[in-house]
């Protein structure tokens, strides 16, 4: 199977802004005249009852696929063409057919989920222009990406009413599960503490200083150790040392939590003990001087607290169970025709 026909490769060159034209003599001679109706007629690849997909449709969802993985740095490879058509085509199909079994509430519902993801999405971004700009990388533009989220919201709500009606998970089950998987609910070891932070790189460039200054910045860092293990206030040391604004406003208050941080500061931190200051700390970014206010030990969330997570995700499984078959019964009830080569 050829999968990048010239129709696809029309799109594509819409896309990247210029165009090919093939077998079209451009130097047409005056009043000749070229039916592109006839050249860029769209032919059906798959139907069923009440719905047909076009080649158009399939290539725009191909071409969206692979420039999204190319965005990732992770492109399909040429030899894997043909399984990723089929598979982005077999999509289409079952989206078709459950949007056609949607009902008003199931379609109002998924509408609005949709909507709240994208607000949502939109959110963790510095602006919508941003957001745009990203999703154009991925080969999508917001309306095509609106659309695409809308159809699979709606298809999720006539999925979970057809197959988690009346399933309840066990407060039991979920019980097991959360024993079973303890380690996923752990919270780490924290420290809250306070630090004296000395820079050594340039801000905002983050380029190192100068050797010199450095020099300058590990006496001061080691002055002020000095002073800390004397028993000076800490809060002061930390407002006259600091050379970081946010360190200094924050009165050099944070709470670290093991394996989050550099490791070389990690390690001096958690070997401290409630109200111990450290000896100089050297990371790559500078000198920090630290005063442990608190450490409190690894713990987990109690199961009160992820009992609704831990239900969500059984009751998935469970529907991804049911999934093959439910699909398999719905394609065929739907006599599909592909007719692609």
């Amino acid at each position: 199977m050829n999968k990048l026909t010239f129709k696809s490769l029309w799109v594509a060159a819409i896309v990247s802004g210029w165009l090919i034209w093939t077998g079209v003599n451009a130097q047409s001679t005056p009043g000749s005249q070229i039916d592109l109706s006839s050249l860029f007629k769209d032919s059906v690849v798959a139907r069923g009852k009440g719905f047909e997909i076009s080649q158009s449709e399939l290539d725009k969802a191909v071409i969206t696929t692979k420039a999204n993985r190319v965005s990732q740095g992770n492109p399909i490879p040429p030899a894997f063409n043909d399984e990723v058509e089929a598979q982005i085509l077999d999509k289409l199909i079952t989206t078709k057919i459950l949007l056609q079994k949607a009902n008003k509430d199931q379609r109002r519902r998924g509408e609005n989920n949709a909507e709240q993801f994208l607000k949502d999405l939109i959110r963790q971004h510095p602006s919508e222009d941003v957001f745009k700009r990203q999703l154009l990388a991925t080969g999508m533009d917001l309306e095509y990406f609106k659309t695409q989220i809308k159809e699979q919201a709606i298809v999720k709500e006539v999925i979970d009413t057809d197959l988690k009606a009346g399933y309840i998970v066990p407060d039991e089950k979920a019980r097991t599960f959360y024993q079973d998987n303890k380690d996923r609910f752990a919270i780490p070891e924290r420290a809250r503490l306070q630090n004296i932070f000395i820079p050594i790189l340039s801000l905002p460039s983050g380029t190192p200083l100068p050797l010199e200054e450095q020099s300058k910045r590990l006496t001061q860092a080691k002055e002020a150790q000095k002073k800390a293990a004397s028993g000076q206030d800490f809060t002061s040391l930390v407002e006259t040392y600091s050379q970081d604004a946010l360190t200094k406003e924050q009165k050099g208050e944070v709470t670290i939590a093991r394996g989050t941080n550099d490791p070389t500061l990690e390690g001096a931190i958690f070997n401290l003990k409630k109200g111990q200051i450290s000896d100089v700390i050297r990371t790559q970014t500078g000198y920090h001087i630290v005063k442990i206010l608190e450490i409190t030990p690894e713990e987990y969330q109690p199961f009160e607290e992820v009992s609704d997570r831990i239900k969500a995700q059984l009751e998935a499984e469970y529907v991804q169970q049911l999934l093959p078959d439910y699909l398999t019964k719905l394609k065929k009830a739907a006599s599909i025709e592909i007719t692609l080569d």
